[in-house]
């Protein structure tokens, strides 16, 4: 009697204290995700199977219903089939058809509750939730009717307008003659020029000459950086005018910061990112958990069942018949509670007295989220996981299932921070694996999966430093911890090794070199932290426990200038993995004036960018004339392709013009598109060139995942001849684009190799 009670005690407590994790954890995430869709200045509306089933406070306000109206409404009487909205209607009728992931937005209509339409912009996101398809769809108001009467008030609203509104000569630099307030701010020259806003004098020149050609430039997308050293994102719209009474020719136009506007989109998009990872271990199945049973035959005393369960940390035991073992029913320790120790049943009883019958079943390819729902609607809290064949393989509880959201990057990343040493850092990333399939089998973009691996990765990174500070005092300067190459590009995969580094800034009157050996220690100390958790050391010694990058300030800038003027191939390969740099922890200040010392060292250094440009060209995409992939089977690794290797050249393309546009990115497709939006590529190209880092991206984590579950470690080699015919024409095609990419570089650079 004694054995069963502490054995209740200690499951009871037990039980009890993860339940209260577990729902403090749920209770956090629901109210952040809650609270952020809930402030959103745009409209939401969630729809499953064609039925509305939420809206947020801004779009019912825009439709003008209540919360309890739409659930009786069809999404006709929101979002009517007209003209204006066959655009978003023929979205809409795809995704009935086919599995689209991509966010598209359109120009439409969306019908009051009084009957009038309010013109929109409209975005839709599809989503998979429990089985359901369905979409996210984003709305904003663009309707503005104007009050304005009258040449006074138009110039008063002008002056007070929070949009830059200017007048400039259509001369050789555009010099601003009238401006209002608002536009002043963006200039600090005394004789300011439109041509002041434009990084590159070449840029302005096209632009010059497209409104000469063409009368006009619309929402022309500019990176302003001011004095504290921030980003400014203007759009610049601007017409050619004509004034034949004086034969001179002016530019009207407006400037319109949307730093805003782009730090809401982003923050919007991180937020369907983080509802999507929320829903996924959703769907996640029930084989992930594995297979764990605890059998006991009919006959087994109740003592011996006990004594069984707490040796095996089980919560629950199946009770079998006969020698065939067939299942008859079920023990949990809450029968052991209720039915022995409340009902006083002798603990020599067999154990078919107090099981549970019949036991209630769900297929191993069965969501978590219908095990649930089965759960709900059974009232139990336990099913009997059967195979194919009909086997019963598992156990599982509710309890497992709600813990299951614990390998979220979110969870994950505070239980890091909270980490006492480096092991169990080490112990906490190695869920990161399991974390990787599950996005990646939920269809998420692969940029989101990198993304949370170097997440994880920083975090990682932050808490060794503070327990290192911890074991060695307050450090003596303030530093800046960088991470350079994939980790700072936040383009991390499960086979990664480290690219870091020390910036810190002495005061005038200390000792150097006891400065130099403290951060030295540290930087040794966090890296063999990172290895230990999987990071493994950097074969070339890019690394904070390496003097070369672990310096002051000032002579990181005189190593610069050094790299520059010899321009030897490892030290172009020294500043590809070094352009990548971001901070990570400590004062991002230091990471800021390095940025902007390095923009101005490369000013007028045309032919360092033509060596940089050569990495670009390394890779040689194996495609033959007719559109074959030929792979010589001589080689160590013939017959496969290095997926890393692949995807250098688009890595290169995106560092080399951004660094040369001067534009303080590190994520190579956050680089793409920001050329795209400098016009310095075009829209299908960015786009083509973002569905074949996509792809070669997915199919390299995919690659990885599928080794390190056949217990191999994981590589970024593949062989082509065992991916399916649609994969080979996929991965012909990325090749395509990446030798697109370098015939780009060839022409704008020359010859390079």
């Amino acid at each position: 009697m004694v054995l069963l009670l502490l054995f209740v005690l200690q499951q009871s407590l037990r039980i009890e204290r993860e339940r209260q994790n577990v729902l403090e954890s749920l209770r956090e995430s629901t109210e952040r995700y809650y609270s952020l869709v809930e402030a959103t200045t745009e409209g939401v509306l969630l729809v499953l199977e064609g039925r509305c089933r939420y809206a947020n406070p801004t779009f019912l306000k825009m439709v003008g219903y209540t919360s309890r109206q739409l659930e009786f409404i069809e999404l006709t009487d929101l979002l009517p089939r007209d003209s204006s909205n066959q655009a978003i209607w023929s979205r809409l009728n795809r995704l009935d058809r086919e599995m689209l992931t991509e966010s598209e937005s359109f120009d439409g209509v969306l019908k009051h509750a009084d009957g009038h339409l309010l013109d929109c912009v409209l975005m839709t996101n599809p989503i998979l939730f429990a089985g359901q398809r369905g979409f996210i769809l984003l709305a904003r108001d663009i309707s503005r009717p104007s009050t304005l009467h009258g040449v006074e008030a138009i110039y008063h609203a002008a002056q007070s307008s929070p949009i830059g509104i200017f007048r400039a000569h259509a001369s050789r630099r555009a010099t601003v003659i009238e401006m209002n307030p608002a536009a002043r701010t963006y200039f600090s020259q005394s004789q300011p020029a439109l041509a002041d806003l434009f990084s590159d004098n070449r840029e302005f020149d096209a632009v010059f000459q497209q409104l000469q050609h063409e009368g006009e430039i619309r929402e022309y997308a500019l990176h302003l950086e001011m004095s504290d050293g921030s980003i400014r994102h203007l759009a610049l719209s601007a017409r050619w005018v004509s004034d034949e009474s004086s034969q001179s020719a002016y530019l009207d136009g407006v400037i319109e910061d949307v730093t805003t506007v782009r730090q809401q989109e982003a923050a919007r998009e991180a937020l369907i990112e983080r509802l999507q990872t929320s829903l996924l271990f959703l769907h996640e199945p029930i084989s992930s958990l594995g297979r764990d049973l605890l059998i006991c035959d009919m006959n087994t005393p109740i003592s011996q069942l006990a004594r069984l369960m707490t040796q095996r940390n089980k919560a629950a035991a199946l009770v079998s018949m006969g020698s065939q073992g067939t299942v008859i029913g079920i023990i949990t320790d809450h029968d052991l509670r209720a039915r022995v120790l409340a009902g006083n049943v002798p603990l020599d009883s067999p154990i078919y007295t107090i099981m549970s019958a019949p036991l209630v079943k769900i297929s191993e390819n069965a969501s978590i989220y219908e095990a649930l729902m089965q759960m709900e609607e059974k009232g139990v809290r336990h099913l009997a996981v059967q195979d194919h064949d009909g086997q019963i393989v598992n156990v599982i509880d509710n309890k497992s299932l709600m813990q299951f959201q614990r390998y979220g990057p979110i969870v994950l990343a505070r239980e890091i921070s909270r980490a006492m040493d480096a092991e169990e850092i080490a112990h906490y990333v190695e869920r990161t694996p399991l974390l990787a399939k599950t996005l990646i089998d939920s269809s998420a973009y692969p940029r989101y999966v990198t993304n949370m691996l170097t997440s994880i990765c920083d975090s990682a990174t932050v808490r060794l430093i503070q327990l290192a500070i911890e074991e060695f005092g307050h450090p003596p300067a303030p530093f800046a911890w960088i991470a350079m190459g994939s980790q700072g590009r936040q383009e991390q995969t499960l086979l990664t090794d480290q690219d870091n580094g020390i910036i810190y800034a002495p005061a005038g009157d200390t000792d150097a070199q006891e400065i130099k050996e403290y951060f030295l220690r540290l930087g040794k100390w966090v890296c063999a932290g990172l290895h230990r958790a999987g990071y493994l050391y950097c074969q070339g010694g890019v690394m904070a426990n390496n003097p070369r990058w672990c310096r002051a300030l000032t002579e990181w800038k005189s190593e610069f200038n050094n790299w520059i003027q010899i321009s030897e191939p490892q030290e172009i390969i020294n500043l590809s993995i070094f352009f990548d740099f971001r901070t990570v922890y400590g004062d991002d200040g230091l990471t800021g004036e390095l940025r902007n010392s390095i923009h101005t060292a490369l000013s007028g250094q045309e032919p360092f960018f033509h060596k940089i440009a050569q990495n670009a060209l390394a890779f040689k995409p194996p495609i033959r004339l007719l559109g074959n992939i030929y792979l010589g089977g001589a080689s160590e690794h013939g017959g496969e392709i290095n997926l890393k290797d692949a995807m250098m050249p688009m890595v290169s393309f995106a560092r080399l013009y951004t660094l040369r546009q001067r534009l303080n990115l590190t994520h190579t497709l956050e680089r793409i598109k920001a050329l795209a939006d400098n016009n310095i590529l075009l829209i299908s190209s960015r786009d083509e060139i973002i569905m074949a880092y996509d792809f070669l991206m997915q199919l390299r984590l995919q690659n990885q995942i599928a080794a390190i579950q056949a217990g191999r470690t994981p590589t970024n080699l593949i062989q082509t001849s065992r991916l399916g015919y649609i994969q080979q024409e996929l991965l012909k095609q990325a090749f395509a684009q990446i030798t697109a990419v370098q015939n780009k570089i060839k022409y704008d650079f020359g010859k390079v190799a």
